[in-house]
């Protein structure tokens, strides 16, 4: 469970700490943006995977027993999950790649204002 906890930790750490920006710019200009991107989602690729070895790996903890009409939860979410999800990746995102990233209108955000991601 500690090395769960630790990866998804360092997962998270590593996507908040480009999110200021003065660290961002920094690590751009000294790297250059293409280098920035494949270095990003190289490391982050690479953290997931460690994230999903760590959970598998993770000791079960039993937490309580399923009620029946718990089963229903994820079918009757999935349809608008699915909805938010297309929806994201047919839309322009402001700050992810997408299918049109250079159509974001701030005054029309769309899907972008219910969800940012899937």
């Amino acid at each position: 469970m500690e090395q769960l906890l630790l990866t998804m930790g360092v997962f998270i750490a590593f996507h908040v700490v480009p999110a200021i920006g003065p660290v961002r710019r920094f690590i751009v200009g000294a790297m250059g943006l293409r280098m920035y991107i494949a270095f990003y989602s190289l490391v982050s690729v690479g953290l997931l995977v460690l994230v999903g070895i760590a959970y598998a790996e993770a000791e079960y903890v039993h937490l309580w027993d399923q009620a029946y009409w718990m089963r229903w939860v994820p079918l009757v979410l999935m349809y608008p999950a699915c909805v938010f999800f297309v929806g994201s990746l047919v839309n322009a995102k402001p700050l992810s790649v997408g299918v049109r990233p250079n159509d974001f209108e701030v005054d029309r955000p769309g899907i972008v204002s219910v969800t940012r991601h899937p």
